[in-house]
């Protein structure tokens, strides 16, 4: 899938400034800092070499010594840059009964690319990770057309991937997000567009750790509006597929369409709540409603722009 823009579109994202107040650490401190050079960065930890890693951050001095290759992480506390954070999972692919909005996914990629092209637009880099029960695939940031190309045609392949992974677990989003952390720069913003189809405490326990290390973490629920009005008939069982792994199939005794959409909502609310207790935005995106004006809508709600 190739993504475009309307004119309207791009006349709007240029109108927007990114950039708060350095060093706040909260959901309304801005997408984050001004970008500025300086030496003044602070040695964190050392990670292991992965293929694909900028090698002029390799230890060659601890290589030498132990002919094994090790990242040098720093609180880049002035190279801050925009994250994105895609869940792929099967739950994000399947398509509600009944349903012509198109699927949780399309919603996503669509969101992150209206993201990506706000940072384009202001010459701030990105960065992007493709996740379900592992890190599927990472875009180290940059800048520039051709590394946003790369990007967004990253997000139009995304679709097209039929993985069929098992569902996320408490220790899969803990890898996952401990992978992100490493790779990710102090006083950056990670947007993380997922259904949740998780227990909310897997969730923010996995995303604690990101706030504490001076990251500002914006959660975007990505959810079915059919799903939210589930219509299919009032006091008969029914058998449900299991949205992360299509082989289990769970049968709900008295389950109505009521119950079904009240648990979904429930689950929405607390996590809207358990967010907001942990430093964290949350914002919800819907399919069937157009895109641009949910990504506007959270510009306004969930990120300080000096513009609007």
């Amino acid at each position: 899938m190739q993504y475009t823009i309307a004119s309207d579109e791009e006349r709007i994202l240029k109108s927007i400034r990114l950039g708060g107040s350095p060093g706040a650490q909260s959901s309304s401190s801005g997408l984050h800092g001004l970008n500025k050079t300086g030496n003044n960065i602070e040695f964190r930890e050392y990670q292991t070499y992965t293929s694909g890693e900028d090698c002029r951050h390799v230890d060659w001095k601890v290589y030498a010594r132990t002919g094994r290759r090790f990242i040098k992480r720093f609180n880049e506390e002035r190279n801050a840059c925009g994250i994105l954070s895609v869940d792929v999972s099967p739950s994000m692919r399947k398509i509600f009964p009944g349903t012509h909005t198109g699927s949780k996914a399309e919603l996503a990629a669509r969101f992150a690319f209206y993201c990506a092209h706000l940072y384009y637009l202001n010459k701030e880099k990105t960065g992007l990770f493709f996740f379900d029960t592992h890190i599927r695939k990472m875009l180290p940031p940059g800048a520039g057309a051709a590394a946003y190309n790369t990007l967004y045609q990253a997000l139009g392949e995304s679709l097209s991937d039929e993985t069929d992974t098992p569902h996320h677990t408490v220790n899969a989003w803990r890898s996952c997000f401990n992978h992100i952390r490493i790779h990710t720069a102090q006083r950056s913003s990670l947007f993380i567009l997922s259904d949740f189809y998780a227990e909310i405490d897997d969730i923010i326990s996995a995303c604690v750790p990101l706030v504490k290390s001076k990251i500002i973490v914006h959660l975007i629920h990505i959810c079915d509006s059919n799903e939210l009005n589930a219509d299919f008939l009032r006091n008969k069982n029914y058998l449900f597929i299991d949205c992360e792994d299509s082989r289990k199939r769970i049968a709900i005794e008295g389950f109505t369409a009521e119950g079904y959409t009240n648990l979904l909502v429930r689950h929405a609310n607390e996590l809207k709540k358990a967010c907001h207790a942990a430093n964290m935005s949350y914002t919800q995106a819907i399919t069937g409603k157009t895109v641009f004006s949910q990504f506007l809508h959270f510009v306004r709600t969930s990120l300080t722009s000096k513009s609007m």
